[in-house]
């Protein structure tokens, strides 16, 4: 895991590494599960390719796939305090409303 993190950090000094072992039953056993996470799509993808070309190299590897569908779009909302206490909304209300509006809740 250390080569990996450090081999990370060169690539992007803010990437994460987590590495899950699987070998639970009805499982494959000895399944390495890799989450790849990253802000910008395009270099999202470029890292996904690089990990999956290197591990199709090693003879160790008997199956090797990849799922870059789990992507997931991200809001950034910034909220004027001081307005939405005028308009008597607290921060948890805020919160809250934030959260059923992207969830769908209605």
């Amino acid at each position: 895991k250390n080569d990996m993190e450090q081999a990370a950090k060169k690539a992007n000094q803010t990437a994460e590494v987590s590495i899950n072992l699987q070998s639970t039953a009805g499982s494959t056993p000895n399944t390495l599960v890799f989450s790849v996470k990253d802000t910008n799509e395009a270099r999202l993808e470029k890292a996904v390719e690089k990990i999956y070309d290197r591990l199709s190299k090693l003879d160790e590897v008997n199956e090797l796939t990849t799922d870059i569908s789990e992507t997931v779009d991200e809001i950034q909302i910034k909220v004027d305090r001081e307005k939405a206490l005028a308009q008597g909304f607290t921060p948890a209300q805020v919160a809250t409303m934030v959260n059923d509006m992207t969830r769908g809740v209605t």
